[in-house]
């Protein structure tokens, strides 16, 4: 049952410690130092010091990624290096400026595949902006959105309630404190909306996505006491959820899905604002077959 509930000891024993690692392994991966070269593969607040033949260098990042797209690059050196940025995928366009005691010439910023690169031989300061749309893609028979390097959800607060408790933490179920059963209208005009905090919060001015939905009336929670499933040498088990019994429904079908006639207009925010959520929705204008989370 600890599987379907948020519990510090939940039955996939890996989850707490893989999250544990995400972000030390992200600040580790974020800075690569090779010789004269230094690449900048992820972005983030950071500080970059070190030597190169001896002669001290600092890089100070400073941005307010992912929420924000600009990123600011300070940069104090002694010796001469080269510059690696990394340009993601989902960019679509870049815009950057440099400065230095002495002008930028075109012999100096170079780009290549995936990155932008600058010849570094005195202090500088270099901003660099990242443009992006916004994003559409199918997933298990529904859509979801993306914008940058975040995917953007139904986040709810939900109603939270005692599962049960292992000396003195406890676990938790939380079911939705509003409707949630969205499907994306044939037109969804998504909008992209700026934000002005940097927490994962829903209750934080964060950037949405706001895009055109209808409510699908008979799109309802399932009610399930058992589920089929596999053990950890994919040998089918059984499993018992005890008291907690109710779970996100399959993606319905377009046949027997029955809209509401209004469409409305719902804000989607970043992913990891919210325990719980809906990611992928389905969508009004197709399905002929049925797909499961």
């Amino acid at each position: 049952g600890s599987s379907m509930a948020y519990s510090p000891m939940p039955f996939t024993a890996c989850c707490p410690g893989n999250v544990n690692r995400i972000m030390p392994n992200y600040i580790h991966s974020m800075w690569d130092v090779k010789d004269n070269v230094i690449t900048a593969r992820m972005y983030g607040p950071s500080v970059l010091e070190g030597e190169i033949d001896g002669n001290s260098f600092s890089i100070t990042q400073r941005t307010g990624y992912p929420f924000k797209l600009d990123i600011e690059f300070e940069i104090k050196t002694e010796a001469p290096f080269t510059l690696r940025l990394r340009i993601p995928e989902w960019c679509r366009s870049l815009g950057i400026s440099a400065r230095s005691k002495t002008a930028w010439t075109g012999k100096k910023v170079a780009s290549e595949a995936g990155f932008q690169t600058f010849e570094i031989t005195e202090d500088a300061v270099i901003h660099m902006e990242l443009y992006a749309g916004i994003s559409e893609k199918e997933n298990h028979g529904g859509v979801y959105f993306e914008r940058g390097p975040l995917v953007y959800s139904l986040g709810m607060i939900g109603e939270r309630s005692i599962f049960k408790t292992i000396k003195e933490y406890p676990s938790y179920r939380i079911i939705p404190d509003k409707k949630w059963n969205y499907a994306v209208a044939a037109q969804a005009d998504p909008e992209f909306c700026e934000g002005n905090d940097e927490k994962w919060s829903l209750e934080a001015d964060l950037p949405c996505i706001i895009v055109s939905c209808k409510e699908v009336e008979n799109w309802k929670l399932r009610q399930a006491g058992k589920m089929k499933a596999t053990n950890w040498k994919y040998e089918p088990k059984e499993i018992s959820f005890g008291k907690i019994k109710t779970f996100t429904p399959s993606i319905p079908k377009k046949r027997t899905m029955r809209f509401s006639e209004n469409t409305e207009r719902i804000k989607l925010y970043p992913y990891g604002a919210s325990k719980l959520r809906m990611t992928v929705l389905p969508k009004e204008e197709y399905y002929d077959q049925e797909y499961y989370f």
